[in-house]
């Protein structure tokens, strides 16, 4: 064996590199397979001998590049975070005064059931090399890391696979034997929607029902949890699939369909019937969510068994899953679509944001309405999450007391609707290295919020979240909070010396 493809995941580039629907933490090593492949992939890279080469030769780094650029152009498969046409340009430019060929070294890594390879975090060199030539290129779902192996050297090239759709880390062989608590599902369909303040947990309370579900696979590696979330620009086309450009076995260019999100999930809840699937939507209000649905709504309709009760014409899903399982599909003779008891649709919607898209009534009358309140919510041994201690002028405050006297004050002096309220989660602190970044967080994402979005829209000018006669303008606002000057009103501040700990 002197070739090893992988499948490169979209979560394992920087951040802000990643595909919009994509939620993985940006992890700087890459899955190559399973424990249980133990020998053959030791044998592979002769037991990661440190006589192994590692390179990278710059013209394969500048035709992936390329192709890259035409699949984003095209729209064909992603829509990245932060990726414009300049990115292209400015990684182009940067790949051209390369070497031709590139050196560094690579070390496994072990995971519970999965095998990784990483830059050794010892070596610099191999670590700047991974980040800036692998980890900063926008890699689309689409992508294979192919290695090859000639004696003690191994060659990457990364390449586009336009018959490639990833479904996670875990391999196939491995899903029949995911451990699936289909008894804990109290009715026999779910379709709800979360709704509720910003940073009440709405995410958190749908990855918790999915955890009951699925206890032994993290939710980012679950091959039956899908998720997207909805943008201004987001179409029918990304939910459900579109034709694209492709190349058949004679080079011939022709269109082939590539599924979204609801027709890969649809496709793992009729090949899986014994599994639960869940599509996850987030944010429905921030697009047209009827449009994004289109001919799909009517299957919304559920009976008593959970089955839509209506079933409907759509060729581009129904000769996708006729394929045969190899190629994606589940190697039936559909000729209309339905949902199946086991498919679960979930979507989140914050009640506070402004300037989008209302849901209808005809669509909501098809979900469930689950509220997250803004209490604050406690692990299993009666911890309050979310935790964080901070002080200025003297002044401390804890956050979970603090957001909670805040949404009291927005209710009762101001006199605003609960809408307007944060919950737990508006800030996570645990994404954070160290409290300066935990107070730049409040400096810069809570602080605006209240200013703009709650304290302006009191009624009664006379109340205010802010000390007003130090901070006239926001700019003084933003100044005092990063001076650690307690930027709070008097009667805020007594307000939480009211309220009691939710530490305990």
């Amino acid at each position: 064996m002197n070739t090893r493809i992988v499948k490169v995941s979209s979560s394992f580039v920087s951040n802000k590199l990643k595909i919009i629907t994509d939620r993985g933490s940006g992890e700087a090593k890459i899955f190559i397979g399973s424990t249980r492949d133990e020998v053959e992939i030791d044998n592979f890279f002769n037991n990661f001998s440190t006589e192994n080469e590692f390179i990278l030769e710059k013209n394969s780094l500048v035709d992936y590049l390329k192709k890259s650029y035409v699949e984003y152009a095209l729209n064909i498969i992603n829509k990245y975070k932060q990726v414009d046409e300049e990115y292209f340009n400015i990684k182009l430019d940067e790949l051209e005064d390369l070497p031709d060929v590139i050196k560094f070294n690579m070390e496994k890594f072990a995971d519970s059931s999965r095998y990784y390879i990483r830059a050794p975090k010892q070596d610099k060199t191999s670590n700047e090399i991974v980040k800036k030539y692998i980890r900063e290129l926008a890699l689309p779902k689409i992508t294979d890391l192919i290695i090859e192996k000639n004696n003690n050297q191994f060659s990457f090239r990364l390449e586009l696979n336009l018959n490639n759709i990833q479904e996670g880390e875990i391999e196939a062989g491995d899903i029949d034997n995911i451990e699936c608590h289909s008894d804990l599902i109290k009715h026999k369909n779910i379709q709800d929607l979360y709704f509720g303040a910003p940073g009440t947990g709405k995410s958190y309370e749908v990855s918790q029902l999915i955890k009951t579900i699925y206890p032994t696979v993290p939710e980012k590696e679950n091959p039956f949890v899908f998720k997207t979330t909805i943008y201004s620009d987001y179409s029918y086309y990304d939910f459900i699939g579109n034709l694209v450009p492709k190349h058949d076995e004679d080079g011939q260019l022709g269109y082939g369909f590539t599924p979204g999100v609801f027709t890969q999930a649809l496709a793992q809840a009729l090949k899986y019937e014994d599994k639960e699937i869940f599509l996850v939507v987030e944010e429905m209000s921030r697009g047209n969510i009827a449009s994004i649905f289109g001919d799909i709504f009517q299957l919304l309709d559920r009976d008593e068994e959970g089955k839509s009760e209506y079933s409907i014409n759509n060729d581009l899903i129904t000769s996708f899953l006729n394929k045969p399982i190899e190629e994606g599909g589940i190697g039936k003779e559909l000729k209309k679509i339905s949902l199946p008891r086991n498919l679960h649709i979930i979507g989140t919607v914050n009640t506070s944001d402004q300037n989008v898209n209302v849901i209808d009534t005809a669509f909501k009358r098809r979900f469930g309405f689950v509220y997250s309140d803004v209490e604050p919510i406690k692990d299993e041994n009666d911890h309050v999450l979310n935790s964080f201690d901070f002080e200025l002028d003297g002044q401390k405050f804890e956050w979970n007391r603090f957001y909670m006297s805040l949404n009291s004050f927005i209710t009762g002096e101001l006199e605003l609707s609960e809408d307007k309220q944060i919950g737990q989660f508006f800030i996570k602190f645990g994404n954070f290295q160290n409290d300066e970044e935990r107070y730049e967080a409040i400096q810069n994402k809570l602080l605006h919020y209240l200013w703009e979005d709650v304290q302006s829209m009191a009624i009664d000018e006379s109340k205010s979240i802010f000390n007003k006669g130090h901070y006239k303008t926001f700019s003084q606002l933003y100044k005092g909070f990063k001076n650690r000057e307690n930027i709070f009103s008097e009667d805020l501040v007594k307000l939480y010396d009211k309220t009691a700990s939710y530490t305990g």
